[in-house]
């Protein structure tokens, strides 16, 4: 799961709509066009790179925006390109899986046995149309698999940092699964010190979400 912005995702193929000067210096002119390859988010300055290759041979360039920017007004609506290679993303201090694109919304909510990842990525479709109904169904359906809570809840939490940066409420609902899961998780300790050992895990995903949470509020990005 990557860093999504408005239309924006990693290997899409854009042109530059207007001027960039970048606080860096970088000047690009409008009418450029290059190959997104890379999007990440600053959670602790809330400030989006976004990387991309232009030029024979192709040569990346870094652009930084304020997250309230609207991307639709810098960059085309674009057309998918291939991967050069793979690139990790990390962001707000989760290991991201990969530089995928957002996943669309699955038409209906589906057994997770034997497809435990491809019902991930629905509950975070689904979440990110809105049909928040489903996507709780289908946490359901992960759930029904047994010992799961914990990583479903690492992977809702990476689909709530992609849409950190967005208003609306796909991330506060992602977010609030997340933490749902890492407590149900929790609850089940089955001593002191599993409990403990647990709380490792459960203690930072919410504490990173609370910093999260203070940094949209100081941007005035609303649930």
């Amino acid at each position: 799961m990557a860093v999504t912005a408005d239309h924006l995702r990693a290997d899409l193929r854009v042109t530059l709509l207007r001027d960039y000067e970048g606080p860096d210096g970088v000047r690009i002119p409008a009418g450029a066009a290059g190959t997104i390859r890379h999007l990440t988010m600053d959670w602790k300055t809330l400030v989006l790179t976004v990387e991309w290759e232009r030029g024979e041979p192709p040569g990346r360039e870094a652009m930084r925006f304020l997250a309230s920017t609207r991307m639709r007004d810098f960059f085309s609506e674009g057309e998918p390109e291939p991967p050069s290679r793979p690139i990790p993303v990390t962001s707000s201090g989760f290991v991201l899986r990969s530089a995928e694109p957002r996943p669309p919304a699955a038409k209906r909510v589906f057994p997770a046995a034997g497809q435990e990842v491809a019902a991930s990525d629905n509950v975070w479709a689904l979440a990110a149309a809105g049909r928040w109904d489903e996507a709780q169904a289908q946490v359901g359906e992960v759930l029904k698999l047994g010992d799961r809570a914990s990583w479903l809840a690492g992977e809702l939490g990476l689909a709530a940092v992609a849409h950190c940066a967005q208003p609306g409420p796909v991330y506060a609902w992602l977010r609030d699964a997340a933490t749902r899961l890492w407590y149900h998780w929790g609850a089940q300790a089955t001593s002191g010190g599993d409990g403990a050992a647990r709380s490792l895990e459960i203690d930072p995903a919410v504490r990173r979400f609370k910093e999260i949470d203070a940094a949209r509020k100081k941007a005035g990005i609303a649930d």
